[in-house]
Parts: structure tokens; sequence; C-alpha cells
């Protein structure tokens, strides 16, 4: 399954938007994904973690907003706010890729605005 998730994190002070998967056992999606890396990376607009977790039945790709401290009320908004413009960035470029690796889209294809015609 592929599903995004939103994290913040007050031990290491940072919040994050990850596209997480778990596939095939022998990582064969993060491989397919890595492929691509250049252009996701691209459409996101900034270099992200890629974390293919050996040894683990999932993967993530993520991006990280270093130096924040969830329990920082003042800080709140300018988080929020970001988690937002980036799940809806994650959701534009990676669901054409969970539809592949589901199944449902063999034949997506991501374009150049991170849309594919198959999506509202």
């Amino acid at each position: 399954g592929t599903w995004l998730s939103a994290t913040m994190n007050t031990a290491k002070l940072y919040v994050s938007v990850e596209f997480n998967f778990r596939g095939p056992p022998d990582k064969t999606w993060f491989t397919e994904l890595e492929g691509r890396k250049e252009q996701i990376e691209l459409l996101i607009g900034d270099a992200l973690v890629w974390k293919r977790l050996d040894g683990k039945k999932s993967s993530r790709v993520g991006i990280y907003l270093e130096g924040q401290d969830p329990t920082n009320e003042q800080q709140w908004q300018a988080q929020q706010s970001w988690v937002v413009e980036k799940l809806e960035l994650f959701h534009r470029v990676f669901s054409p890729i969970a539809k592949e690796f589901s199944g449902e889209n063999s034949n997506s294809d991501i374009t150049s605005d991170g849309e594919s015609p198959e999506i509202d």
C-alpha cells in the first residue's frame, strides 16, 4: 500500500511530509521510484530524503523542515501552512505513482505539473 504522512517531532525539532509505501519484499517499488528521483525532485522543487529501509517492509521519501519546535505555538501557523502545502504537492506528484504501484493505472506517468489526466 501507499500513503502520505505528516509528522511533528518534538525531540528532533522538525516537521515532515512523507510518501510511504509497502511493496514487494525485494524493494522493487523503491528501486523504480529512485529511478525517477531527478524528475520527482524537480517537480517537488527541493531535494528529498530517500529512505529505502532495508530489513523493513516499508520505504519512504520525505521532505523535512528542520529547526521547528512543534510545542512552540508561535510557530504553529507557519508549520501547519508548510505541512498543508507539502501534502498537497506530494499528493499531486505521488498519486499517479501510487496508482501505478497498486495496478489502478498501469499507464500513468508524471507530467511537468505533477498532474495526471486521471486525477481530479
